[in-house]
């Protein structure tokens, strides 16, 4: 009887092992996939992507609020336009957004850090920044060829923007 205790103690240990190690590998496993796999044909006709502001992206907003900033970007190429949203449409945010702003003004048009604005366009996205596949190919033997080496720039992400149409300065009381 001894003997037998013995071995049902060992045998739920190592069943409680086994269980506790699957739970664990299943948990890694699902922090290196997405939760969601969907083709990128389905994106914008039957998968519906919401941007920033709770609108389909390619929807035609009206936004108030007031520009953040407006410098060179990490690559020193463009300049970023951050922009501090109050207001989408009729709807008054309870917490403002920043978001980046797409915009083709023409060079003499400036917008001081603080100023208020209206803007009408709509959110816009797609992913940037340096993909899994690019991290692994600068070590992967096949890659014969001693290329300009890597791009500067960071994670893979999807970044969405405000691609905007127009804008309007707004008095500074409003």
């Amino acid at each position: 009887m001894k003997g037998s205790r013995w071995y049902l103690t060992v045998a739920i240990g190592l069943v409680a092992l086994t269980v506790g190690a699957g739970f664990q590998n299943a948990e890694t496993k699902r922090k290196d996939r997405p939760n969601v796999t969907v083709r990128g044909g389905a994106l914008g006709s039957s998968v519906e992507v919401l941007g920033l502001l709770d609108a389909p992206l390619g929807t035609l907003l009206t936004l108030r609020g007031n520009m953040l900033a407006e410098r060179p970007n990490r690559k020193g190429v463009d300049v970023e336009r951050t922009f501090e949203v109050r207001q989408v449409d009729d709807r008054v945010l309870d917490r403002p957004i920043a978001i980046e702003l797409t915009y083709r003004w023409n060079g003499e048009t400036k917008v001081a850090p603080g100023e208020k604005l209206e803007l009408i366009g709509y959110e816009t996205g797609g992913f940037s920044g340096i993909a899994p596949a690019e991290m692994d190919w600068q070590g992967d033997a096949r890659n014969l060829h001693d290329g300009p080496g890597m791009r500067q720039d960071y994670g893979w992400h999807f970044s969405i923007d405000f691609d905007v149409l127009q804008f309007d300065k707004l008095p500074a009381r409003e």
